[in-house]
């Protein structure tokens, strides 16, 4: 049977003409050779390859090869399978896994398309290191697997702290940029035969930041972003099938829940991202005042009012163009991270302001000349009185920052507001016998009694008769 999700004759063809051609163990799995994946199919718990693609793709005659490989069988381990297609069940002859390899070294590269014809020649010559390996040394590595040495770690971080300074922010942004590049989660599962690529790669690397440049937010990782569209296809699945089940039903109940959770790890890794960020702003000892635009998130994402026609019917009102964009919006977690950063900040005794937002992405920085033609595009700002360019994002940060100085230097600082939390109104009861003295008066001492809200709104029971209710029916 096909492994799904890996078999494709167009995929496997466009592979097979770059010159990918890998090697497997008994279970099929895709694992890298100078670049690319090979395809299987399993009969008998045993991995075969289909060869008409492979012939094909390296421009051979496939009546010639199927003719000799067909007249030794037993030799290449060839048998014929049925292979799903488009079109239904599809005979074709397969290769035995392990063949694979001493077959291609009987092919000459002189045969083959000349494009990959220096991937022919390079895997062959690797098969007889391979095998000179073996037979001198008593057993052959893969240097593809090999991992590089403690020694050569200790290397790479040595090339970074040069080129940090000693500064946190620039090793970040090494780090990350090395990350998406290496596909890696630490420099010991780099691979042996990329050292010097790597070695190379961090000592030419342009870095875009400086030591005293802003604080930057680390981004989500590799790992957590795959997890996350996991997640977001499985959320989309739910709702699919919830769409599909009766109401009240007890497995629609359950696919709720389900889908409730699918929210669950996107929300702790934004949480989490924004946790370690604002506790790294706050820890800061050369940080002490952080301002922020007052964003009023709620209007931002307010739902557009429906539209009617003069026939009174309803007309697109472009709610689903602002849905995704109420998406983006709350996904980014921009009042999470003020509240966050606000309660860390009054704990360690800085100060957190919002300023107003009007005009900071249009407002120049150094000169304060406000006008939409700075902004000649989304990232880029130039000033149209006094020629200042920089980028858009970092111009409307230092508006920011000079909002909040000139907010705390004119001692406009708003005062946090304290809230009480009242158990309800006062009413004060009639005064109860204790409360008499002797002279017949009520006692003033006394603190009224203080009531529920709910309470205070009910009528108060009629007094009770001393009678017992038997005594006054007989």
């Amino acid at each position: 049977m096909s492994r799904d999700g890996w078999w494709g004759k167009e995929s496997f063809e466009e592979a097979v003409q770059k010159g990918i051609l890998a090697m497997y163990d008994k279970f099929p799995s895709p694992r890298p050779f100078h670049g690319a994946t090979l395809f299987l199919v399993e009969q008998n718990n045993e991995p075969y390859t289909p060869m008409k693609p492979i012939v094909e793709g390296m421009g051979l005659d496939w009546r010639t090869q199927q003719r000799n490989l067909a007249a030794n069988q037993s030799r290449w381990g060839m048998v014929i399978l049925t292979i799903p297609s488009q079109s239904g069940g599809q005979e074709t002859l397969c290769m035995h896994l392990r063949k694979t390899a001493a077959w291609l070294i009987t092919i000459s590269p002189n045969k083959v398309k000349p494009e990959i014809r220096e991937k022919i020649l390079q895997y062959q010559n690797e098969c007889d290191d391979v095998l000179w390996a073996y037979w001198t040394k008593g057993h052959a590595a893969n240097p593809r697997m090999e991992t590089i040495t403690p020694a050569q770690q200790h290397a790479l971080q040595q090339i970074v702290a040069h080129r940090a300074q000693d500064s946190g922010k620039l090793r970040a942004e090494i780090w990350s940029r090395f990350d998406n590049h290496f596909k890696v989660a630490r420099y010991s599962q780099l691979p042996a035969s990329r050292f010097e690529e790597a070695k190379s790669y961090l000592e030419t690397l342009e870095l875009r930041g400086r030591p005293d440049d802003d604080f930057r937010i680390d981004s989500i990782s590799i790992i957590q972003k795959a997890r996350m569209e996991k997640k977001e296809r499985s959320r989309k699945r739910w709702q699919r099938k919830l769409a599909r089940q009766q109401k009240g039903s007890q497995n629609r109940k359950k696919t709720k829940r389900r889908l409730a959770r699918s929210f669950e790890y996107a929300k702790n890794v934004k949480k989490d991202v924004i946790h370690k960020a604002t506790h790294d702003l706050v820890s800061d000892p050369d940080r002490s005042l952080f301002v922020g635009e007052d964003l009023k998130v709620n209007n931002m994402t307010r739902s557009p009012e429906p539209k009617k026609d003069e026939s009174g019917r309803y007309v697109r009102n472009g709610a689903r163009a602002k849905a995704g964009i109420n998406r983006a919006i709350l996904a980014s977690c921009w009042g999470l991270f003020v509240v966050l950063l606000s309660y860390k900040a009054r704990r360690a005794g800085k100060l957190v302001l919002k300023v107003s937002p009007q005009f900071s992405s249009q407002e120049c920085a150094r000169c304060g000349h406000i006008h939409p033609d700075n902004r000649p595009s989304q990232a880029g700002f130039v000033c149209q009185r006094c020629g200042f360019a920089d980028n858009a994002d970092h111009n409307a940060s230092r508006v920011i920052s000079k909002r909040g100085i000139r907010l705390l230097l004119e001692g406009k600082v708003p005062q946090k507001t304290i809230r009480r939390c009242g158990i309800g109104k006062l009413k004060t009861l009639g005064p109860e016998r204790s409360e008499v003295n002797a002279s017949g008066e009520d006692d003033k001492t006394r603190r009224p009694t203080r009531l529920r809200a709910s309470s205070a709104k009910e009528e108060l029971p009629l007094a009770r008769s001393e009678t017992p209710p038997t005594a006054q029916s007989a």
